[in-house]
């Protein structure tokens, strides 16, 4: 039997479009939905009534694809989005793909099990994303460029490759010999962070100490407290300064730094990101960075946003506003921080 796929493989167009035409959706050109139906016709690709009818059925849950839902960070983003969710008369759905197990996130999209679908991971496929997305099933990405035509698959939050603030910030303050530590590798923030990191010490002609970037393996906590341990502790010396790629890692070689009686910031100067509410309570409390993306209110206009294309009535002014100055960032400025200029 003739699928849309068949057709949309034959006119080389997307899937999407194909659906689209073959429903007469006035967003597709009288010209281009002209030939989809002839080549339907000649194809024999009958509709069956009753996939249509499903497809059409209102599951009034929003589906949330993110790897790891136990950061912090990815607490406050559910936290946010749940809120969002809830008054605009959403049930809000999380699946996650952590250790690379994204068959059950797959298969959810794959089934159209939501309304739907926001996906915070680089683990889902450009591919299926391009494929599923469509009028009555939009999918927003978070976090990351992708090349589609897709109308219904929307790229919002992109960051852009930048000098990092919180290697400025240290710049400024002084330090030159400054080490790097990442999470998680699959995070759009550790790449991101590291390439920024990069760029600011070339920018400022200050070189860059490969054997003095630590790659903590994972983003909590305790990944942060055992690479101090095993790697970090024996070449303080060699360092004025730190910058970690999220809060939780720096949080956990604070911990780390002080049950070995290593002073902060006299000894090494210590600096986060995302501003999680654990790194107001450190000793000293931790000098990080936060996002725009932190705002509330980002994740109620992305829902607003996500409605607005459920609803077949995007909202692209609403759409343009939440895009707008994405990934601005300012310092929280607290005690882990020394400034050198004045030593």
């Amino acid at each position: 039997m003739t699928s849309i796929k068949d057709i949309a493989r034959e006119l080389n167009l997307a899937v999407s479009t194909v659906s689209m035409a073959l429903n007469d959706n006035d967003r597709i050109s009288k010209e281009t939905r002209r030939l989809v139906h002839e080549k339907a016709k000649e194809m024999k690709y009958v509709k069956n009534g009753a996939a249509v009818d499903l497809q059409k059925q209102k599951t009034n849950l929003i589906l949330f694809v993110l790897n790891d839902a136990s950061r912090s960070f990815f607490s406050y983003v559910i936290k946010s989005l749940q809120k969002a969710t809830a008054e605009m008369g959403y049930d809000f759905l999380i699946s996650t793909t952590y250790g690379g197990h994204r068959n059950t996130a797959e298969r959810f999209i794959k089934e159209r099990r939501a309304d739907a679908v926001i996906v915070y991971t680089k683990t889902i496929p450009d591919e299926l994303l391009n494929e599923y997305a469509s009028a009555d099933f939009p999918i927003f990405v978070l976090g990351r460029k992708v090349e589609t035509d897709n109308p219904y698959l929307r790229c919002h939050m992109v960051s852009e490759i930048r000098p990092l603030i919180t290697c400025e910030y240290l710049i400024k303050k002084g330090h030159r010999r400054i080490g790097f530590v990442s999470g998680f590798a699959e995070s759009f923030g550790t790449v991101l962070s590291l390439q920024g990191f990069r760029l600011s010490m070339k920018q400022h002609g200050l070189p860059v100490d490969e054997s003095l970037i630590f790659d903590a393996g994972n983003s909590q906590a305790e990944d942060g407290y055992n690479i101090t341990e095993k790697q970090i502790l024996n070449r303080l010396d060699e360092m004025d300064a730190l910058i970690f790629s999220n809060d939780d890692i720096a949080v956990g070689a604070m911990k780390c730094f002080n049950d070995h009686n290593i002073a902060i910031p006299d000894r090494i100067s210590v600096i986060g990101r995302h501003n999680i509410p654990a790194s107001a309570a450190t000793v000293p409390p931790l000098t990080t960075m936060t996002y725009n993306n932190s705002d509330p209110e980002v994740y109620t206009k992305l829902i607003k946003c996500l409605d607005s294309y459920i609803r077949m009535e995007p909202d692209l002014k609403l759409e343009k506003e939440l895009n707008e100055n994405l990934g601005s960032a300012v310092i929280i400025e607290r005690e882990t921080v020394k400034d050198l200029n004045r030593h």
